[in-house]
């Protein structure tokens, strides 16, 4: 008895390797804005006159009260990509963070801007983040976002870090939420 020959699409193989791709570019990206100044850097850990490229997993939690009816969403899936801008002479830092969710009832994107401060100017910092953030799909809302977290600097180029942080805000009904990430925070002092 013959095979039957059959056809497999490779459309799940291409888009995987371009997502794998893109990857490998903001990584090289990021080394290369990092590691020349690796040979300059002094054993310093503020963050005066970085830029810096923020990337990480994370768990949400959300819920949404539509015309009297709550919704109750769960993620256990969750990634955040974010670029940072040091201001003034303590290293504080203005943000961007866009966050993609894997919720109960299918995924959400979200985009924060706002304020980071860091508390000291040692390897091991304490920080705060004060922003406005925007629910943008599946519905869209929009409120404050209130942040604490911890971050270790591994090298004056490279930052470990974890926080939480709460949300509210208000559109298409009321949302309430709390998420958790990890991540590193990758900087360049190209424009020092």
């Amino acid at each position: 008895m013959k095979r039957r020959a059959t056809c497999r699409s490779q459309a799940p193989r291409i888009a995987v390797s371009r997502a794998h791709c893109f990857a490998l570019r903001g990584l090289l990206l990021s080394g290369a804005l990092c590691i020349p100044q690796l040979a300059g850097a002094a054993d310093r850990y503020d963050h005066r006159g970085a830029i810096g490229f923020l990337l990480g997993p994370g768990i949400a939690f959300q819920d949404q009260v539509v015309s009297g009816h709550l919704t109750e969403q769960a993620s256990w899936v969750a990634f955040m990509v974010g670029g940072t801008f040091a201001i003034g002479n303590e290293g504080n830092e203005l943000k961007i963070l866009t966050q993609a969710f894997r919720l109960t009832e299918g995924g959400t994107w979200a985009v924060s801007a706002g304020y980071r401060g860091y508390f000291g100017q040692e390897q091991l910092k304490t920080f705060f983040d004060l922003d406005a953030r925007a629910n943008l799909a599946p519905t869209f809302a929009i409120g404050p976002r209130l942040g604490l977290g911890v971050q270790y600097e591994l090298l004056p180029t490279l930052g470990v870090f974890a926080a939480v942080a709460a949300h509210a805000g208000v559109g298409h009904g009321v949302v309430f939420g709390a998420e958790a990430f990890v991540g590193v925070q990758f900087r360049s002092y190209l424009l020092e």
